[in-house]
C-alpha cells in the first residue's frame, strides 16, 4: 500500500481533533495572547507527519493535559492564516522561527515571549507531557 494511503486514517484523525478549531478560530480574528500565559506552540507540516507524529498531535491525553494546563496552546499548520490570509499575529514569531526546522516543531515560552524551549516534537504523548510539566512545574 502507498506510504501517503497508510497515512491517511492518522490525517483525518488530526484533521477532527485539532484543524477544526484552528478552521473555526481562523474565520474570526485570533485572540491575544494573555498576558502571564506559558506558550506552548507546535507548528507542523501535515503532508509530511508521520502517523506516529499525527498520533501524538491528536491524543486524548495529551489534549487534556492542555486544556488544565497553565499553557496558551496551539497546534498549527506551517501555513495558517486568518481571516485576512495573513499569519494570525499572536503566532507570527513561532511561525517565522520554525520555518527552516524539521517539522513538527514544539518552542515554549514565558510569558514575557522569552523561549525556554526550542526542539523537534518529543516521540510520544507521554514523553511530551513531561516535557510540559518539566517546563511549567506548578501544575502537576
Amino acid at each position: 500500500m502507498d506510504r501517503r494511503l497508510r497515512r491517511v486514517p492518522y490525517l483525518l484523525t488530526l484533521v477532527a481533533g485539532l484543524v477544526a478549531g484552528v478552521a473555526l478560530r481562523s474565520c474570526a480574528p485570533w485572540p491575544p495572547v494573555p498576558d502571564t500565559a506559558t506558550r506552548c506552540v507546535v507548528v507542523y507540516e501535515s503532508q509530511d507527519l508521520t502517523p506516529e507524529q499525527a498520533a501524538i498531535l491528536a491524543s486524548p491525553t495529551l489534549r487534556s493535559y492542555l486544556e488544565t494546563s497553565p499553557y496558551w496552546w496551539r497546534i498549527v499548520d506551517q501555513d495558517v492564516t486568518d481571516r485576512t490570509g495573513q499569519p494570525p499575529a499572536p503566532l507570527r514569531p513561532y511561525l517565522d522561527r520554525a520555518r527552516a526546522k524539521p517539522m513538527p516543531w514544539l518552542m515554549l515560552a514565558d510569558s514575557r515571549d522569552s523561549i525556554t524551549y526550542d526542539g523537534q516534537l518529543p516521540p510520544t504523548d507521554t514523553a511530551l507531557i513531561a516535557l510540559l510539566r518539566q517546563h511549567a512545574p506548578q501544575h502537576r
